[in-house]
């Protein structure tokens, strides 16, 4: 059983994407009744928009969901994506962001998690299959992507703000600097794991690793390019609030399972115990 960016039927392949009709003679499809279900009273406002005409979707249900009886199944879930032609902004996502996944960073094609939409299987037998647009690497990392929506703990308020922010505003300058630096970095480094602290109360102990593809294959820019990030993160938190305790550069073969079990993925868009998203996301939607 597979999750994540799947076929829309039986006879799809694995990680296949689609292309909204143009139109459509009940108007389900077309926007009219893009949200396709009425408020329960007028007190209740349902917020959502269509999906506009160079976007796309990308399935995310489980192939045995997709196949079921539409009796026990009888929608499929998908969400938009959006086409971003600013390459250091897909690099950051694509290292980064826990609400948007980089579908193919040559096309810089983003999946937005938030905008999420439920589509009846009968309406989605006529949209237009298109095949996964990149490797089954980047399909992996799309489906833990989508298992870690669900997962990744909140943090502290307090963690955040020495933490979190701090290291971000550390990267965003050095690209601002030089954006080769970064742009090297993101070659070679896949993801930036963090450790849940132990401690309750400042400071934190706070263990990073990066994990790379290949420390073998490492040129010198790369591995100077790392160097230089370490430093940065280093000199940009506060001892008496966090304490770091080491940085390592692992690949997936040599990082352990309690190395793994210990860590999450750095999200620089972390959700804390607040939150930060004013508005919040919209609701499921409906087609």
């Amino acid at each position: 059983m597979n999750s994540g960016a799947s076929c829309i039927t039986a006879a799809g392949r694995k990680g296949q994407s689609f292309k909204q009709p143009r139109s459509a003679s009940d108007g389900t499809v077309s926007g009219r009744r893009w949200n396709g279900i009425r408020p329960p009273s007028d007190d209740i406002e349902l917020l959502g928009r269509r999906v506009r005409a160079r976007e796309q979707l990308v399935i995310v249900s489980q192939d045995c969901d997709i196949v079921a009886n539409v009796r026990d199944e009888p929608s499929i879930e998908a969400l938009v994506c959006t086409t971003e032609k600013n390459r250091s902004y897909t690099e950051s996502i694509d290292r980064n962001s826990a609400r948007r996944f980089v579908v193919s960073l040559d096309a810089g094609l983003v999946a937005q998690a938030r905008l999420r939409v439920s589509i009846v299987k009968e309406i989605a037998s006529r949209f237009q299959l298109q095949p996964w647009p990149s490797d089954q690497r980047r399909l992996e990392r799309c489906v833990r992507w989508l298992a870690r929506r669900y997962d990744r703990p909140a943090v502290p308020d307090e963690l955040d703000a020495c933490f979190r922010r701090p290291v971000e505003d550390a990267l965003k300058n050095i690209d601002a600097v030089d954006h080769s630096v970064m742009a090297a970095f993101n070659a070679v480094v896949e993801e930036i794991r963090v450790s849940i602290p132990t401690r309750l109360l400042s400071p934190y102990d706070v263990r990073l690793y990066f994990l790379v593809k290949s420390t073998s294959g490492l040129t010198r820019r790369q591995a100077n390019a790392v160097d230089t990030i370490c430093l940065a993160i280093r000199a940009a938190l506060r001892p008496n609030e966090v304490e770091l305790i080491e940085m390592r550069v692992r690949t997936e073969e040599e990082m352990s399972l309690a190395e793994y079990r210990v860590t999450r993925p750095l999200f620089l868009e972390y959700h804390t115990y607040r939150g930060d998203e004013v508005d919040g996301s919209p609701p499921l939607l409906r087609l």
